[in-house]
């Protein structure tokens, strides 16, 4: 069977349009007139009524017509099946950003074993600015990570959604009493934040001299709580901190700051399905925490 004069069918039938239907198989309209007429000859049935302006299904056109599109599905559905075996990789590399969640990260990596069976799945969880550079070095098949407009961020990065960061300290801390903190005043105490990989990163004061470094979210809460320091944190995070007082604002020009969340695509196969999931999940958790 041929199946472009099947596919000729269906879009003829879609559009009502035997030209149209040539325009998106990027045929001339005989050809696809051709195919059309060829299988109302093998299935000895009229499958369309013509008249010089459009196309009509006849009845027996409509029963076929379920058929042949059901046809068409499972060829697509071969063709991935097919093209995900060829394409299948044994070693994924997914890079998150440290601050997202791990229930977060557990859902997506599910998402990719669910869609790239007998894929082995490297997380890769750490500073954004690292990641980014993780990417421009492709060494990366996806990645989710927050970014700014004003760094290089890849063409492919998909925008996915905002929220915020805000920049807190302890009520006991000395930044705490201050009506108007300036940037001088955050430089006489400690900033907690992830390790750093350079000694100045584009989004943290270049000055601060005064660090502790943390190896995740958790900790950091925790040390700032204590006393020990400021740190800036998604709020979403630190929002029972803030509505019991065990954390506040510091009161600094820069204290909210706009987390862009991006998505770097899976590139290597024809499924699109599970960078479409990915969105979704991406979409779904930013719906919830905004």
């Amino acid at each position: 069977m041929n199946l472009s004069a099947i596919r000729a069918f269906v879009l003829t039938a879609q559009f009502g349009s035997i030209s149209q239907a040539a325009k998106r198989m990027k045929k001339n309209r005989v050809q696809v007139s051709q195919w059309i007429a060829g299988l109302e000859d093998d299935w000895n049935n009229k499958v369309f009524d013509r008249t010089k302006s459009s196309v009509t299904l006849t009845i027996a056109g409509e029963h076929l017509l379920r058929s042949c599109e059901s046809l068409l599905q499972a060829q697509n559905e071969l063709d991935t099946v097919a093209m995900s075996l060829v394409e299948e990789k044994t070693q994924l590399t997914l890079g998150i950003s440290y601050s997202l969640p791990a229930q977060l990260v557990s859902s997506l990596t599910n998402i990719c074993l669910e869609h790239l069976p007998n894929t082995n799945v490297r997380i890769v969880q750490m500073r954004d600015e690292s990641l980014l550079s993780l990417i421009h070095d492709k060494q990366l098949d996806i990645a989710v990570l927050n970014y700014m407009h004003a760094h290089s961020v890849p063409d492919d990065l998909q925008h996915i959604g905002e929220y915020m960061s805000i920049s807190i300290c302890a009520p006991t801390h000395p930044l705490s009493a201050l009506d108007k903190v300036k940037s001088k005043d955050l430089l006489k105490y400690y900033f907690i934040s992830m390790p750093l990989e350079k000694a100045i990163t584009p989004w943290e004061l270049p000055k601060i001299v005064k660090r502790i470094e943390a190896g995740n979210l958790e900790t950091i809460k925790q040390l700032v709580v204590s006393g020990s320091g400021f740190a800036a944190l998604p709020k979403w995070y630190i929002e029972k901190e803030l509505t019991t007082g065990h954390l506040v604002e510091i009161k600094h020009p820069d204290a909210k700051i706009v987390d862009k969340l991006g998505l770097l695509p899976f590139a290597n196969t024809a499924d699109t399905r599970i960078n479409e999931a990915l969105r979704k999940e991406l979409r779904s958790w930013i719906k919830q925490i905004v």
